[in-house]
């Protein structure tokens, strides 16, 4: 199947003018558990669900580094940014994502320091859950449950290991939820009253009728 997948994505890039040409994403919507955690699906925090793979290849003609590593954590909102900047298109003041141009460019490591990402727990409400991630820690918080976790991605990349669990787990995870905090503050689910997170909020799947602004740019 992964062969088969290569041959299909040379065909499509031959057909469009090859490397020399090409800016090629190549990238997934979503994981798999696989049995991880003793669980199967996408829509799990967890690396096997939440991390996917991320490749972007320059066209040739532009000159740019053969190979840059980017230290910041990057999601799928940051696709659309990265393509209308290499069209050179502005970006929409209200889109969440960034442009990766300046890191294949090899200006920065960069573009943001921490990654928020979320599920409404479609297939079980109660699984509804909230993380933020460094590239380095990944804090977890489900919403209906206030249950939490915190992984040492570097140290233990399958997160077997839950530092929330540990005696010292209040320092640890103080500053984690201070930054899920600041990133729900605005939200209106009330998932937050600016000092504490509060599980059990009733919520949809989707945010009604919200517009991201300047006090609140994310989705």
């Amino acid at each position: 199947m992964i062969n088969f997948i290569d041959d299909q994505i040379g065909r499509l890039i031959q057909s469009a003018g090859g490397l020399r040409d090409c800016l090629v994403i190549f990238t997934s919507d979503h994981g798999e558990m696989l049995g991880d955690h003793n669980l199967y699906r996408k829509t799990w925090p967890y690396e096997a669900s939440a991390r996917v793979p991320f490749l972007m290849r320059a066209p040739a003609k532009w000159g740019y580094p053969q190979e840059s590593v980017c230290q910041s954590p990057v999601g799928l909102q940051d696709i659309m940014p990265t393509i209308l900047d290499a069209a050179g298109v502005e970006i929409p003041s209200t889109c969440t994502g960034k442009s990766l141009l300046p890191i294949m460019q090899g200006d920065t490591d960069r573009v943001r320091d921490y990654l928020h990402g979320e599920h409404s727990g479609c297939y079980d409400y109660s699984h509804g859950n909230h993380y933020v991630t460094d590239g380095h820690h990944k804090y977890i918080w489900y919403s209906q449950t206030g249950r939490e976790h915190l992984f040492n991605l570097q140290d233990d990349p399958h997160e077997t290991c839950d530092l929330a669990r540990l005696s010292e787990a209040e320092t640890l995870l103080t500053p984690w939820r201070n930054h899920l905090i600041e990133i729900l503050r605005h939200r209106p689910e009330g998932f937050t009253d600016g000092t504490r997170l509060i599980a059990g909020q009733t919520h949809n799947a989707l945010l009604p009728n919200y517009q991201p602004d300047a006090t609140y740019p994310y989705l």
